[in-house]
């Protein structure tokens, strides 16, 4: 539900390049670096991305990339716009040397109320798309 419901994907188009890949959101390029902090390895961000470089037909596999519904990797790792809110600061050194001193996992900061709304609203989106037969994000 992280990545069916997450704007930034389907909605903003929040796409971003780094190092000669496509990315669908600015997550993954730059997560196993944190993660690797958590003593966390077994994400491989190659999983989410599209080599620009290595494709034969860019157009065809830019719209199948991008068009895709399989849900990334990098979700695991994300609350997307299912966490509870919380106000924007400047993160303590201690806090990026080592993400575990910070106390937020799936358990504390999941909104399930909103998890549940947002994941009702996306299959009335589905539903009409089945429907109507217009695609929407």
């Amino acid at each position: 539900m992280i990545f069916k419901t997450c704007k930034n994907v389907h909605f903003g188009h929040c796409n971003m390049i780094h190092e000669g890949k496509l990315y669908k959101c600015a997550v993954p390029p730059f997560l196993p670096q944190y993660l690797s902090r958590m003593d966390v390895d077994y994400y491989n961000s190659a999983d989410d991305t599209l080599d620009i470089h290595k494709s034969n037909n860019l157009f065809q596999d830019l719209k199948e990339f991008l068009s895709s519904l399989k849900t990334m990797e990098a979700c695991n790792f994300c609350l997307g716009y299912l966490g509870k809110s919380q106000a924007h600061h400047q993160l303590e050194s201690e806090f990026i040397s080592d993400p575990r001193r910070q106390k937020i996992t799936r358990r504390t900061h999941l909104d399930y109320c909103k998890m549940v709304i947002e994941g009702i609203k996306y299959y009335l989106r589905r539903l009409n798309e089945k429907i109507t037969g217009n695609h929407t994000w």
